[in-house]
C-alpha cells in the first residue's frame, strides 16, 4: 500500500489499524443484526409450531370422545339384546318345565301304580325284606326296612337310585376282605394285594379311590393341611373319617413289617399307605430300570401256561408305562415274544416273520394255534387258523428244508447267482 507523501512508516501504520478497527466494527454491527433476525425468525416458528399442536390436540381429543360415545352406544345396544335373549330363554325354561310337570300328572292320572285302587287306602304295613314297593311321589324302589337298592323317583320326576345309597352290582356286606398280607414267605404280590385291597375300599367308600392314588403319588408326608386339599372335592369329615378307619383297615390285615410301617403312623391311614407302596412297590428310577429288566428277561414256557403268562407280561409292561416308563416298541415286544414259544411254534413265527408285521398279529396267531392244538385250551368256537400253514408237528431236518427251499424258490432271486448260491447252502 502506497503512504501518503510527507508520512512516517509509524503514521502509515496507524491509519492502516484505524481502518481495520472500523471494518471489525462494521461486521459486529451486522452480525448483531443477522443473530436478532434469526432470533426473531425462530421465536414465529415456535409460535407457530405450538399453535398447530394444540389445534391437533384438540382435533383428536374431539374425535376420540366421539368414538367413545358410538362405542358406549353399542355395547348398551348389545347388553340390552343379551338381557332380551337372556329372558326369552328363562321364560323358554319355565314353559318346558311347565309342560313336563303337566305330562307327568297327566301320566301319574292315567297309569295307576299297582295295587292301588280309587278306594281309601288302608293303614300302612312294615315293609317286606324284598320286593319292590312305590317311592316318594312314584316309581319303584327296593322294598325293606328302609330301600337301600333298586329304583326309586324323588318328586315325581325321573329315575335314581333309593335310599341315597344308589343301586350296586355288588352288595357292600357281600363284600370279602382281602387276605392278610405281609407274613414271612408271602407268596401274593403286594401289588395284587394293593389291588384287592383298593378295589375293596372303594366299594365300601365310593370314591375313595382316587385318593388312594394321590397318596400314592406324593413325595413327602401326608399331613393334615394335605389332606384338606380334597375338602374342596369332597366332604372334610368324610374324608378324616375314611383316614381313620383305612388306618383301622391295614393294622388288621398286615402282618410283620408291613404292619409295623402302620403302626408306626397309628391312626394315620393315608400316610401308612404312602409309605407302604414306597417300600414295597417303590416309583423310583432304579424301580423303572428293575422292571424294564424283568420285562425283558423272559423265559420259556409250556403252551399250557402260555395265555396267563403273556397276560402277565402285559400287565407288567402296562405297569411300567403308567409309572414313568418308556413305550417298550413293537418290534421289541415281538422279539420277546417268540422267545417265550417254544417247539413247532417259534419255528413258524421265525419262518413266516414277514406274516406278522405287528406285535396284536403274532399275539392273535400265538392264541388261536394254543386253542385250536392244546386240549388245554379246549373253549368251543371257531378257530380261525384257516389259511395259516401251520407245520405239523414231530418234522425232521429234512422236512425244513424242504420248506425253505420251496420258499426261496417263491421268492424272486436278484440274480441266477444268488438263487444257485441260495440252493448250495439247502444242499
Amino acid at each position: 500500500m502506497a503512504g501518503v507523501a510527507g508520512e512516517t512508516p509509524e503514521q502509515t501504520l496507524e491509519r492502516v489499524l484505524r481502518r481495520l478497527d472500523d471494518q471489525t466494527a462494521d461486521v459486529d454491527r451486522r452480525l448483531r443484526e443477522t443473530q436478532k433476525i434469526v432470533e426473531d425468525q425462530l421465536q414465529l416458528q415456535q409460535v407457530a409450531h405450538a399453535q398447530t399442536t394444540k389445534a391437533l390436540t384438540e382435533q383428536l381429543q374431539v374425535q376420540f370422545q366421539k368414538q367413545s360415545e358410538s362405542f358406549t352406544a353399542a355395547l348398551a345396544a348389545q347388553q340390552k339384546a343379551s338381557n332380551d335373549l337372556t329372558k326369552q330363554f328363562v321364560e323358554a325354561i319355565k314353559g318346558v318345565s311347565s309342560r313336563i310337570a303337566s305330562v307327568e300328572t297327566t301320566v301319574a292320572a292315567a297309569v295307576p301304580l299297582p295295587g292301588t285302587s280309587t278306594a281309601a287306602p288302608a293303614a300302612p304295613a312294615a315293609p317286606a325284606a324284598t320286593g319292590w314297593t312305590t317311592g316318594g311321589g312314584g316309581g319303584w324302589s327296593a322294598g325293606g326296612a328302609a330301600a337301600t337298592t333298586g329304583w326309586t323317583t324323588g318328586g315325581g320326576a325321573g329315575w335314581a337310585t333309593g335310599g341315597g345309597s344308589g343301586a350296586a352290582l355288588v352288595d357292600n356286606k357281600g363284600l370279602a376282605k382281602p387276605p392278610i398280607w405281609g407274613k414271612v414267605g408271602e407268596k401274593m404280590l403286594f401289588a395284587h394285594w394293593k389291588y384287592k385291597m383298593t378295589s375293596w375300599i372303594n366299594g365300601v367308600f365310593p370314591g375313595a379311590k382316587d385318593v388312594l392314588v394321590w397318596a400314592v403319588s406324593m413325595e413327602k408326608e401326608i399331613t393334615v393341611e394335605e389332606l384338606k386339599i380334597w375338602t374342596s372335592s369332597c366332604d372334610e369329615s368324610w374324608l378324616m373319617h375314611l383316614d381313620a378307619q383305612l388306618a383301622t383297615t391295614l393294622g388288621s390285615q398286615l402282618e410283620d413289617e408291613a404292619l409295623d410301617i402302620v403302626i408306626a403312623h397309628e391312626g394315620r391311614g393315608f400316610e401308612a399307605w404312602r409309605c407302604l407302596n414306597r417300600r414295597f412297590d417303590p416309583q423310583t428310577e432304579g424301580g423303572l430300570i428293575n422292571r424294564f429288566d424283568k420285562i425283558n428277561l423272559v423265559k420259556v414256557v409250556k403252551e399250557e401256561e402260555l395265555m396267563r403268562a403273556i397276560q402277565t407280561w402285559e400287565s407288567e409292561i402296562r405297569e411300567y408305562k403308567i409309572r414313568g416308563g418308556r413305550a417298550v416298541t413293537d418290534e421289541l415286544m415281538r422279539s420277546l415274544l417268540r422267545k417265550m414259544v417254544q417247539g413247532d411254534l417259534q419255528r413258524h413265527l421265525i419262518l413266516n416273520d414277514d406274516r406278522f408285521p405287528t406285535y396284536p398279529i403274532m399275539k392273535k396267531f400265538v392264541e388261536d394255534y394254543l386253542v385250536k392244538f392244546n386240549k388245554s385250551y379246549e373253549v368251543g368256537g371257531a378257530t380261525p387258523m384257516e389259511g395259516q400253514s401251520v407245520p405239523p408237528r414231530r418234522q425232521g431236518r429234512r422236512w425244513w428244508q424242504k420248506q425253505r427251499r420251496w420258499r426261496w424258490r417263491q421268492a424272486p432271486a436278484s440274480s441266477a447267482a444268488v438263487r444257485a448260491a441260495q440252493e448250495a447252502e439247502l444242499g
